[in-house]
């Protein structure tokens, strides 16, 4: 198995990804933010579905992750790895064994070595992708926006 690091980032790139009081300002981190893409399905060998992060290697992956404009718009959300192990084990949904709901991967592209996919077991009802989205994002860590106009 890869080697990860304790914490993992990932990018919000939508106002659905925050949550935000009436005035605009940034209360917290939505689930919608931990949601897989369901059409990586048809993507990925193992049929599963993913989320884009990137690990926290080293000093330089957070300053890395909010300078992408595209993902980063709305900021940050800092994630300890151990949290998603965490929630591979909640008591629900009790038709997938604990241990095979959610997972993650390295999975490096040309011009970002940090990424990575948090993966879910595809057959997870979405009632239940919706909880463990909500878990990761409540186990959170906020980190807003450097760059925004630059």
């Amino acid at each position: 198995m890869a080697d990860f690091p304790a914490f993992c980032l990932r990018g919000l790139r939508t106002k659905d990804y925050v949550v935000q009081d009436a005035l605009g300002i940034t209360l917290g981190i939505s689930g919608m933010a931990f949601e897989p893409d369901v059409n990586t399905e048809a993507l990925r060998a193992d049929g599963k579905i993913e989320t884009s992060i990137n690990w926290e290697d080293d000093d330089y992956a957070l300053d890395f992750t909010l300078r992408d404009s595209r993902n980063a718009t709305f900021g940050v959300a800092r994630l300890q790895k151990s949290k998603i192990d965490e929630a591979n084990f909640l008591p629900n949904p009790p038709t997938i064994p604990p241990g095979q709901r959610v997972f993650y991967e390295r999975a490096p592209e040309d011009k970002n070595d940090y990424h990575g996919n948090i993966i879910y077991f595809a057959k997870i009802h979405k009632t239940f992708r919706r909880l463990i989205s909500g878990v990761l994002a409540s186990n959170s860590e906020l980190i807003p926006p450097k760059y925004r106009g630059q």
